[in-house]
């Protein structure tokens, strides 16, 4: 922390121990929390099947095909193969691989072997280069200022190493950030705890190194520097399951981005509907107010960690 600097807070929590804990770390979902996609998967996806397919005979799907199926295709893929494959020792591009094919096959478009391999390559290329993401405009100045307020600053995203090795650099977010860890390097997806844990392993590690950003293959079997408590650590995602109450279940604190205002007026019924099945519970829960913890921006973070 910066000499003179007053520890910023995030008044959240049972305990008044927890709310009255210094933030020494905050991690950043990716996807729709630092950075978006340029143009939308399911158009960019038929426009890349469209080019590959010319002349072939073969019609691609339409995005609206795509978009209808993607979600619940995208859920069966990681229920099968959890963390990208990494428990069953696939690589990012196999996982990603079934993903285009069932995606495909369920919006109707069946192709032989060999041209759904080269409709794979050219969408999975797509999505290595940089010019399909771009970062948040609110995203730098939040990260700045909590980097000058001494507060440790990662990447906590379920995705694959990809994600953390190639696009993160490409964009220069590398430079704004101390860690990266990403689902598919730690063999958990948010919100199981094991991965909550390693953000906490992974900040202590971090911890007093003013070096590049560090990525799970870094830090997880690194020692640690200097322990963090999970109530140090604060989580900002768009995912009420994932984000929010993910890593309130594990001590954390968290904040909910929803950026879009539709979304954010609606907060109170559209996630109360997820209560009993899909978000975790953590103690506390049920008397838990969700609204002060709710930003539609990142602008909006530092007014919450004011001490």
């Amino acid at each position: 922390m910066p000499p003179g600097a007053l520890p910023l807070l995030l008044r959240q929590g049972v305990s008044a121990a927890a709310r009255a804990a210094p933030v020494r770390c905050v991690c950043f979902d990716m996807t729709c929390t630092l950075l978006r996609f340029t143009t939308p998967v399911s158009p960019a996806s038929s426009d890349t099947a469209g080019a590959v397919l010319e002349g072939t005979g073969y019609p691609p799907p339409t995005p609206r095909a795509l978009k209808d199926v993607f979600r619940a295709v995208y859920a069966r893929t990681t229920a099968a193969h959890p963390a990208f494959g990494s428990r069953d020792g696939m690589t990012c591009k196999e996982w990603w691989r079934i993903l285009v094919r069932n995606a495909f096959h369920a919006a109707g478009s069946v192709y032989p072997r060999a041209v759904q391999e080269a409709v794979f390559e050219a969408i999975y290329a797509r999505y290595g280069c940089a010019s399909e993401y771009a970062v948040y405009p609110d995203a730098l100045p939040a990260l700045a200022y909590l980097r000058r307020c001494g507060v440790l600053v990662g990447a906590l995203s379920n995705n694959c190493r990809r994600a953390s090795v190639e696009i993160l650099p490409q964009l220069g977010l590398d430079r704004h950030l101390d860690f990266a860890l990403v689902s598919q390097e730690v063999g958990f997806d948010k919100p199981e705890p094991e991965i909550y844990a390693a953000a906490l392993h992974a900040a202590g590690a971090v911890e007093g190194d003013a070096g590049a950003m560090k990525t799970g293959a870094d830090l997880l079997h690194c020692p640690v520097h200097q322990q963090l408590h999970p109530h140090e650590v604060v989580v900002v995602g768009d995912s009420f399951v994932n984000d929010y109450c993910g890593a309130r279940r594990a001590g954390m604190k968290a904040v909910l981005l929803l950026r879009e205002p539709a979304t954010a007026t609606a907060t109170a019924g559209a996630l109360a509907a997820l209560e009993a099945s899909e978000a975790p519970d953590y103690p506390g829960k049920a008397a838990d107010p969700l609204a002060p913890w709710v930003i539609q921006s990142l602008d909006a973070l530092p007014a919450l960690l004011q001490p």
